[in-house]
């Protein structure tokens, strides 16, 4: 196991703080908060959400790209006041959690995830199914987002993917 690895840097309190963090952000998400979403991000976040193929295939496009917390402000004000949408809910639910590695004050992690989304009057249906992979800066009790992948493992999004994963 390396110095970065070792059991003095990814102990079992910071994998709870991670795990928060995703709760947390996943509630944010949850309650539609997009003025707060930006503020689970470094001022210089990188947030991409990207096919599975995409990422494979080593290309830097997808749904959702902000680089720098401008563009994640832009992107909230956008969706808050100009998308014009079906009202819905989409409920996540976070699975694996893994700390990958810590060098400085950042840490490597990976999660799975599934979104289920509901419309008034219809069924639920699974919305998308994935996984991130995510750098977090840690500073002293604060925990962000540097920069944060979403890869879906399917090929289409049923519906247009309005809000951030």
């Amino acid at each position: 196991m390396s110095a970065d690895m070792s059991a003095t840097t990814l102990d079992h309190p910071l994998k709870i703080r991670v795990r928060e963090l995703y709760e947390e952000y996943f509630a944010c998400l949850e309650a539609q908060d997009l003025t707060a979403w930006p503020s689970f991000f470094t001022e210089d976040a990188v947030y991409l959400v990207q096919s599975d193929q995409s990422h494979r295939s080593g290309l830097l496009i997808g749904d959702i790209y902000c680089d720098g917390i401008a563009m994640f402000r832009d992107r909230a004000a956008a969706t808050a006041n100009t998308s014009v949408h079906a009202r819905q809910t989409i409920r996540h639910f976070p699975g694996a959690l893994k700390l990958a590695a810590r060098k400085g004050d950042l840490v490597s992690s990976t999660m799975s995830y599934l979104a289920v989304r509901s419309v008034t009057d219809e069924a639920p249906t699974f919305f998308s199914v994935g996984r991130s992979i995510d750098e977090i800066a840690v500073n002293g009790d604060r925990l962000r987002f540097a920069r944060r992948t979403v890869i879906y493992d399917h090929d289409r999004i049923d519906n247009s993917l309005v809000f951030p994963l």
